[in-house]
Formats: C-alpha cells, sequence, structure tokens
C-alpha cells in the first residue's frame, strides 16, 4: 500500500468548483457536490441547524472503506473526497477493482488522495494488519465504512461471510484500535452498511436478509453509550433501499424476478454516499437509518412491549 504520511490537508480544488469530475469513474455520474445549505437540509431530514450535536468534521480524516472498489463503497469514497477527506482507502478482495477505483479517484481529486490495499475480508488477521499498517504510515483511522457485496443467496456461506462477517471483523478491530489512536481526537466512528431488509424482511433473499438483521442488531448493540463512553467510538447503522439491480441468481426464475424487479424506483449509489457523510458529522452512536428514494431517515425502532400481544399466562 502506497501511502504518503499525513500532512497539512489541502483543500479540494474540485469540490471549491463545487464539481465532480467523475466522468470516467465506475458506477458514479457527475453530480453536483453537496454543500450544507438550506436546500440540501430539506433532502436530509436532520442536518444543519436541525440537528442535535455535530459529532465530526470531515476535513482532514482519514477514511477506510472495506469494499470500496465498487458499487456503494466506490460511491462514498467518491463522497468524501468531494467534502475534503484527507484521504480515503479503498481496501477490497479484488486487486483489480481496488486498483481501478483508487486510480479513478487520483485522476479526479489528485495523487495521493487515495490508496489501495488488499483485504481478505475471511481473514480476522487481515483487518488487524490493515489497521496496524495505517496506524504506522497515518497515526490512525478517523471513519471506518464496512461495506458489503452483492447478494449470493445460492452460495449462504460466502453470503454470511461477506455480509455479516466481514462487517463483525471489521467493527471489532475498529473498536480495539480507534481509541488507542484517537485519544486526543475523542475515538472515531464506524458506519456500518446494512439494507431495508435488515428491518423487514425479503422472501426473495432470505439469507441476505438475515444477514442484514444481524448487522442492524450488532450496529445498535456496540452503539450503546456504555461503549460508547469507554471508546469514543460510534458504531451507527445505515440501511440503503435497493440500488443496484440484483442478480437472478441460481434458485430464481426470470419470471420470479421479473415480478420482483417492476415498480422497484432504484436510488443511484452516490445518495448512499452523501447519506454517509451526514452520518459521520451527525449521528449518535447506536442510531440506526434509512436511505431510501434519495431521502434519509432516522429510523425509531419500537421496544418490543410497545407492541406486544399477550396470548396467554404460562
Amino acid at each position: 500500500m502506497k501511502c504518503l504520511e499525513r500532512s497539512v490537508c489541502p483543500i479540494s480544488t474540485i469540490c471549491r468548483m463545487g464539481l465532480r469530475n467523475m466522468a470516467n469513474t465506475p458506477n458514479v455520474a457527475p453530480e453536483p457536490c453537496l454543500q450544507e445549505t438550506k436546500k440540501d437540509c430539506q433532502r436530509f431530514l436532520e442536518c444543519g441547524p436541525c440537528s442535535k450535536y455535530k459529532y465530526m468534521d470531515l476535513n482532514c480524516k482519514i477514511a477506510l472503506i472495506t469494499g470500496g472498489g465498487c458499487g456503494i463503497g466506490f460511491a462514498t469514497a467518491n463522497e468524501m473526497l468531494c467534502q475534503d477527506v484527507h484521504k480515503v482507502i479503498i481496501a477490497h478482495p479484488n486487486v483489480a477493482s481496488g486498483t481501478k477505483a483508487v486510480e479513478a479517484l487520483e485522476n479526479a481529486y489528485g495523487k495521493n488522495k487515495a490508496c489501495f490495499v488488499n483485504l481478505d475480508y475471511q481473514r480476522r488477521e487481515d483487518f488487524e494488519a490493515v489497521f496496524k499498517q495505517i496506524h504506522e504510515k497515518f497515526g490512525g483511522i478517523d471513519i471506518l465504512v464496512n461495506c458489503t457485496w452483492p447478494i449470493q443467496d445460492y452460495k449462504w456461506e460466502s453470503d454470511v461471510d461477506a455480509n455479516l462477517k466481514n462487517i463483525m471483523r471489521g467493527t471489532l478491530t475498529a473498536m480495539k484500535w480507534m481509541p488507542k489512536e484517537r485519544k486526543s481526537m475523542k475515538g472515531g466512528i464506524v458506519v456500518n452498511i446494512a439494507a431495508t431488509c435488515g428491518l423487514e424482511s425479503e422472501s426473495m433473499a432470505p439469507i441476505f436478509t438475515g444477514t442484514k438483521h444481524g448487522v442492524v442488531g450488532l450496529s445498535k448493540a456496540l452503539g450503546f453509550p456504555e461503549h460508547f463512553l469507554n471508546s469514543g467510538v460510534r458504531v451507527v447503522c445505515l440501511c440503503p433501499g435497493k440500488d443496484n439491480p440484483i442478480d437472478p441468481l441460481e434458485l430464481r426464475s426470470p419470471e420470479q424476478m421479473k415480478q420482483y424487479i417492476q415498480g422497484i424506483k432504484r436510488q443511484p449509489p452516490g445518495k448512499v454516499g452523501s447519506a454517509v457523510t451526514y452520518l459521520v458529522r451527525y449521528a449518535p452512536s447506536g442510531s440506526v437509518w434509512v436511505v431510501e428514494n434519495s431521502t434519509l431517515y432516522k429510523t425509531k425502532i419500537p421496544k418490543r412491549k410497545s407492541f406486544s400481544e399477550t396470548m396467554d399466562f404460562l
């Protein structure tokens, strides 16, 4: 991983111009760079003056994005650089995808604004090695975004590794390293990417649904005040609505998938990236959010006794 030591953070000229010059980058179309204005406040339902507390600025921060070589991960890296993080580190199991993503980001934002590290999400020791390496180069990580991989319900064990164990390993490693690195800077933040099926159930993808419920539960549990007050690390969860078309997969008939996909309005991954940057600034630890139809919501999950119906006394 070729990374420079942290120095004075330069201002992104592309962001100053208010444009993302991303015409040649994968999965991200050029669109205006979001700024915290009254107009944007209407799109994000709890932003700017509506927020209770601002936890972190993006300026001059180091962000590690697992699964950052494509899709939501890449879009998040793009949005963070647009909003003046110092550097994004793309962690991905596929070297070709990760390298291509870094090239695209550096073409848009300048050399040494992004770098790639190969990460096998099935190996806990790989997460440890990545955190240690970045700690030695930069003094630590401020932001960890745990993204996931496509649905593979017909390979359910791989799905659990990629979409649940991967996020568990990343979050627990961050909880271990971030307090050591950032005591003088009040810890850091972990943003775990789940999906709306982590709050509901998706009949077409039962294993994927189970992993996303796990991500939501993990984030809420590790986000409790006792963990946050001890470590200074916020753990939050973002549940995107449907963004990329879903693979038909081996267990689904074309007719089933046609019925499933019809009428679904998909949001571009860049909207999810914008939501992640908002959570970095304002999301309380343990909170769960939904970004759907390009709108961000803070969820209020009811306590079980408030909606339970007593059937019998045993």
